[in-house]
């Protein structure tokens, strides 16, 4: 039996019987219990599965990720914060947690990668100097669309082995490095466990940790965090979720600490949206003070009456939204109120942009499906040209990307 799928959306199967789905890559291979369910992430076109007594249907973003155990924390905030369902950072922004390190620190995130990432990018990191050679502790994943291992820091550079797995954008995933002092490093897939012991505690970096990215090193995330936490010993210190704050500025809330950690480096984290209840919430906890946020919206919210919200949100308060596509596995494809095959860009120079100039300048491409503001929501008054992608602008622009002088190095580590 079949059921057609749209690659990176979940989808829930139930079996009187019990059942094995696969899909048709043979990427996936799971089992449902007899009178079980199981909430998968399609890899690609279509489910396989042999009950055709089974039931299949798509599953909501936020059950599916409960489902699947990737939603943390609860959505408990202190009045005047607004949960989100993560914080996408376009390669120049990142959060730091202050807590100096020790050989019993540990930590574990869940995130995913922007199909525009191109080269090595750090889930988590902290380390000393100038040298990754001793003093490190963090976790990265190397080019997505690759098999290849993940790369962590632990008394040095050390590779995880991952078989045959192959990191896909727009997936979340869950690494953690000793967490809770387990002395392993484990990476969690949609569809397997890897892990493998570490060498004995010595030489973690004191410093603190670097939540996608870090200021000193250029392999920073482009994607997602949904989650982050730390622990020292068997106790958590930290435990961050995507929020925006009372001003509407989007940080990651830390429950054990009741501190709300925004972003350093540049330009502004993307507020990714679980569902148009989710934006409706926000919306009117934004303060009426007027402001700058970019959001990321599921593709249920592509209707007139969001655009309608997002507009109205602008006339009472002042708010200028410019919104991403939120579509897993695809490049924004139309804008709101606007079916159309492209998108919209432009570039800003940027401190820590992905791309340089011929001059060596660095900059970055922003992108938009859309924007709301006080030109109304045509991109185009605010400096945005339409381009079948963000490579093409570059390309017209005279950019290219900014080349890792270290991701060598770091993908050919023993």
């Amino acid at each position: 039996m079949e059921y057609k799928t749209i690659a990176g959306n979940y989808y829930t199967i139930t079996s009187k019987t019990g059942c094995t789905v696969t899909d048709t890559t043979g990427t996936l291979s799971m089992t449902v219990d007899a009178g079980g369910q199981l909430t998968v992430q399609a890899p690609s076109d279509k489910l396989v599965y042999d009950d055709e007594q089974a039931i299949v249907f798509k599953a909501n973003f936020k059950p599916a990720l409960a489902a699947l155990g990737l939603l943390g924390g609860g959505d408990e905030l202190p009045a005047g914060y607004t949960r989100v369902e993560f914080l996408e950072s376009t390669g120049t922004q990142w959060i730091t947690s202050p807590t100096p390190g020790s050989n019993e620190r540990g930590a574990r995130a869940r995130f995913s990668h922007s199909s525009t990432q191109t080269s090595l990018g750090w889930a988590f990191c902290a380390f000393a100097g100038d040298s990754y050679v001793s003093e490190i502790f963090g976790a990265l994943r190397a080019t997505i669309g690759s098999v290849s291992p993940l790369i962590y820091g632990w008394r040095g550079l050390a590779k995880l082995d991952m078989g045959e797995e192959v990191i896909k954008a727009d997936t979340i995933y869950e690494v953690s490095l000793n967490f809770k002092n387990d002395m392993k490093i484990k990476m969690q897939t949609p569809t397997a466990v890897y892990e493998d012991n570490l060498a004995s505690p010595a030489n973690q970096t004191a410093e603190p940790v670097h939540i996608a990215g870090i200021a000193n090193i250029p392999q920073k995330l482009k994607g997602r965090i949904y989650l982050y936490e730390e622990t020292k010993g068997a106790e958590i210190v930290h435990s961050m979720s995507p929020a925006l704050d009372p001003t509407g500025t989007p940080c990651m809330y830390d429950r054990v600490t009741g501190t709300a950690y925004k972003r350093g480096g540049s330009g502004q984290f993307v507020a990714g949206v679980g569902s148009v209840a989710q934006l409706s919430t926000l919306l009117r906890n934004l303060p009426p003070t007027g402001g700058d946020l970019t959001l990321s919206l599921p593709a249920e919210a592509n209707t007139p009456e969001v655009a309608d919200m997002l507009q109205a949100c602008h006339d009472t308060k002042g708010w200028t939204l410019t919104v991403h596509e939120y579509r897993p596995a695809a490049v924004a494809t139309y804008s709101l109120r606007r079916m159309r095959e492209v998108i919209w860009c432009r570039k800003e120079q940027s401190e820590y942009g992905c791309y340089v100039a011929a001059d060596g300048t660095r900059w970055q491409v922003e992108r938009c499906a859309a924007i709301f503001g006080e030109h109304g929501n045509a991109p185009s008054a605010y400096g945005y040209e339409p381009v079948d992608s963000v490579e093409q602008a570059a390309e017209e622009w005279g950019l290219v990307p900014y080349v890792d002088p270290e991701a060598e190095e770091l993908s050919t580590i023993e």
